[in-house]
């Protein structure tokens, strides 16, 4: 159906005045504009004689009439109530066109009308029509888009609500919709996640599928990882072990392994029935912590000797909790066993009782620490004769007959494989004894006098033999009776019974065989130079003439302190353990035969790295360990090489189960081709403002210091690893002091706060990062020397522009 007028007669009188109305047409609750699209046809009136006549006119108008009624006004008699909303104004005449016009709705009925005054036009179509943002759902964002009236103009938020078994996880649910009927996504800013084991599918949050879970963090369902690989004991003590382990085969998607550990040990008592394997007790150690730890590798400590550990170490992800909590899944696990070194046994328990003539001696033995022997038990009387008699024993028991009114010391020892462990020591005094003869419980039969006579002869025989070969040994080492324990004794008096892998060796008479390997023959060795002296020590240039080569001797003055002495000689033990390193200073031998001791050390001509980079900018040091200087400015492929090398450097001692404690520019020497090795001449000077500070008999480095250091005593790698952080700050900043304007007590109250040494200009961000990762509060999230070696060693490869020197 379509329209038409063409009323141009050329005497047409008066004007021609033609209408054209619609039927009331309904307009929807909410809706604010109707758009009304029209088709027609429009002929020029040139196409006519005389142009159509004085009334002919190429263009129609369109009104509107607004009610809440459904009223038709006649246009003819009330064209007032109708508003004029367009002229239609064709582009091209002749031509079919479309022409679409807005009506902002003021009432619920509206009616068009079309005006014609002498066109000649033919209406093809009039549609009216609203627009509307549909229903739909967001299908990443999980959010329902319920069916909105587009606003006339711009654009409406609108309140969204989540999908069915969604939940809302952040953000605004609201988005626009837009005039023109389109959602506006980008205007979103909230999103739902589905709930606990269900992932998005198309929209729809669905069950996990068989074997998967999911922990309603927004990512699909995943499987839970397989058992840690090839799990290793890379280091076992008496009281120690470090395992190792490769990731699990399967990991799962878009996730990360975390690991936890059970330590169990074997059931010890009757009264533990069907009992095999108990937890270890709560004071052991887990290094970096016994629960969700990302690192393929812990330290457990403060085991028990001689003991069969079983290590369960259990791989898991972000579903794990999750498969355990709702499918009785327990998380794959990798597990193996254990046996920590022996060591000396424990003191026994001793009791004893005197029921009737005779005085029974008992005793229990809690840490056995390996496979006992035999245990000596000893009486010691009390008086001026101090009269004392020990013999040998398989049982817990022993039987004395001793005088009467007489008190008495009585001690037990226990013997394993290692050695005798300490007494057990009971003081009593005999009631109503007559008799004074010894009488041992073994196997209910009495020791003869000769038997007697015959074992005492032996044991002193044995005793004697024992004597000579310690006399021998501690004059061929020049080393105190009393200090062969010594280190290892300071240092667990020092950090108070805590667990601190400071070096993992046999401080015995057997530790110190590696030593005498090194002897040399002082006579052999020529003084060249004093290359620094200070209260305690001195260190010199000299020549060792069956070598023909440039050495470093190291010795102590004769007022060194004790704590002194004990590091000079726990330097000399650690380095004749290690093998050569390009990048640790190598031991050359040592004099041990009279003092001073000297300890020889391979030469490194241009000295220590800090004065080294000072010296490169032209600043010259009063103490200067080396004979020569950097015969240019660094580059920035110099620093990042000393950095390498460093952690290098680093990475082995950390191998070898060595905290170096003491890692600072000042102690890594510089030789020929620019090559740095880690040592330690801090012995040899005086003490430096502001590197370290005493703390009884310690001198701590306190700005190279990390927190649990500080404030806690303890040392392990991953306090090294501070330590290494500021040597970076040191070596690009090529040797300006840390912490600058800052003096060493005011350090501790700053590592309280939180505080880190902000970035120098000059330095990148992601040089920066590397530095702050060493300096993390928490041990365990510092990077290990392994990785900060490669991450080193590409930056060093990759050619960026790290510093701009």
């Amino acid at each position: 159906t379509y329209y038409s007028t063409c009323d141009i007669s050329l005497g047409a009188f008066p004007q021609p005045n033609n209408w054209l109305r619609s039927d009331p047409i309904k307009v929807h609750s909410g809706v604010t504009a109707v758009y009304i699209t029209i088709e027609y046809l429009t002929h020029n009136c040139s196409s006519y004689s005389d142009n159509g006549g004085k009334y002919c006119k190429e263009y129609f108008d369109l009104y509107v009439h607004q009610s809440g009624q459904t009223m038709e006004p006649d246009p003819l008699t009330n064209n007032a109530s109708y508003d004029k909303i367009a002229r239609t104004a064709p582009s091209a005449l002749g031509i079919r066109v479309s022409r679409r016009f807005s009506v902002n709705v003021k009432e619920k009925y509206i009616v068009l009308a079309f005006h014609d005054q002498g066109s000649c036009t033919v209406l093809l179509s009039v549609a009216a029509k609203y627009y509307f943002c549909p229903e739909t759902v967001h299908v990443g964002g999980l959010v329902n888009l319920p069916r909105t009236i587009a606003p006339a103009n711009n654009s409406v938020p609108v309140v969204s609500s989540c999908t069915k078994n969604a939940v809302h996880e952040q953000g605004i649910l609201r988005v626009n919709c837009q005039s023109d009927g389109g959602w506006n996504i980008s205007s979103l800013k909230g999103n739902c996640i589905c709930k606990e084991d269900m992932e998005n599918v198309g929209g729809e949050c669905k069950d996990c599928p068989e074997g998967k879970y999911n922990d309603g963090n927004g990512f699909n369902c995943t499987v839970i990882p397989s058992a840690p690989k090839n799990v290793q004991v890379i280091f076992v003590n008496r009281s120690a072990l470090e395992l190792k382990w490769q990731s699990p085969a399967v990991t799962g998607d878009q996730t990360h392994v975390s690991y936890d550990v059970d330590c169990l040990k074997p059931c010890e008592g009757e009264e533990e029935n069907n009992c095999v394997n108990k937890a270890c007790e709560s004071d052991v150690i887990f290094i970096p912590r016994k629960d969700s730890f990302n690192v393929s590798h812990v330290i457990v400590g403060n085991l028990t000797s001689y003991v069969n550990y079983t290590m369960k170490i259990y791989a898991k992800n972000r579903v794990s909790e999750v498969a355990r909590r709702k499918r009785g899944i327990e998380a794959s696990l990798s597990e193996i066993t254990v046996r920590t070194n022996g060591s000396v046994p424990g003191k026994p328990e001793v009791s004893v009782e005197q029921p009737e003539m005779a005085v029974v001696v008992s005793w229990t033995l809690k840490e056995k620490n390996g496979i006992i022997k035999e245990y000596h038990v000893t009486y010691i009387r009390e008086d001026e004769n101090s009269e004392t008699k020990t013999l040998a024993t398989k049982e817990m028991e022993a039987r004395f007959d001793l005088k009467a009114g007489k008190t008495y010391q009585l001690q037990v020892f226990a013997i394993n494989q290692i050695g005798r462990g300490p007494a057990g020591v009971k003081n009593f005094t005999v009631k109503n004894i007559i008799h004074t003869l010894l009488a041992v419980k073994r196997k209910k039969n009495t020791i003869s006098i000769y038997s007697l006579v015959v074992y005492t002869l032996a044991a002193l025989l044995v005793l004697c033999v024992m004597c000579f070969v310690f006399i021998f040994i501690h004059r061929r080492t020049n080393f105190p009776l009393e200090e062969i324990n010594i280190v290892q004794e300071i240092y667990n008096n020092y950090n108070q019974g805590r667990l601190h892998i400071v070096a993992l060796f046999d401080f015995s008479l057997h530790g110190y065989q590696n030593v005498n390997g090194f002897k040399l023959d002082r006579l052999k060795l020529t003084t060249v130079q004093v290359l620094g002296s200070g209260n305690f020590g001195q260190v010199c240039k000299a020549i060792y003439r069956p070598l023909r080569t440039e050495v470093v001797v190291k010795s102590l003055k004769d007022n060194a302190l004790p704590k002194e002495v004990q590091d000079f000689k726990t330097e000399l033990v650690l380095m004749s353990s290690l093998q050569p390193h390009p990048h640790v200073v190598k031991l050359i031998g040592c004099c041990l035969e009279k003092d001073p001791s000297l300890i020889v050390l391979e030469y490194l001509a241009y000295g220590d790295l800090l004065r080294y980079l000072r010296k490169s900018r032209g600043i010259e040091d009063t103490y200067n360990t080396g004979e020569k200087g950097p015969s240019s400015s660094l580059r920035e492929k110099d620093l990042l090489s000393f950095a390498w090398m460093i952690a290098d450097g680093m990475n082995y001692l950390a191998s070898m189960k060595i905290v170096h404690r003491d890692l600072a520019a000042r102690n890594v020497l510089v030789g020929d081709n620019k090559v740095c090795k880690i040592s330690d001449f801090g012995l040899a000077r005086g003490l430096e403002e502001d590197i370290y500070t005493r703390k009884t008999q310690a001198r701590l480095p306190i700005k190279w210091m990390p927190p649990e250091s500080l404030f806690y005593g303890t040392s392990t790698t991953m306090s090294d690893v501070w330590s290494y952080g500021i040597v970076m700050w040191e070596v690009f900043t090529i040797g300006e002091s840390p912490y600058p304007g800052k003096t060493s007590r005011k350090i501790a109250n700053l590592l309280q706060t939180g505080y880190r040494m902000p970035r120098p200009a000059h330095i990148s961000q992601e040089l920066y990062s590397i530095m702050k990762e060493c300096w993390e509060e928490e041990p365990s999230k510092r990077p290990t020397f392994q990785w900060l070696c490669s991450a080193m060693k590409r930056l060093l490869d990759d050619h960026k522009v790290c510093l701009q020197l």
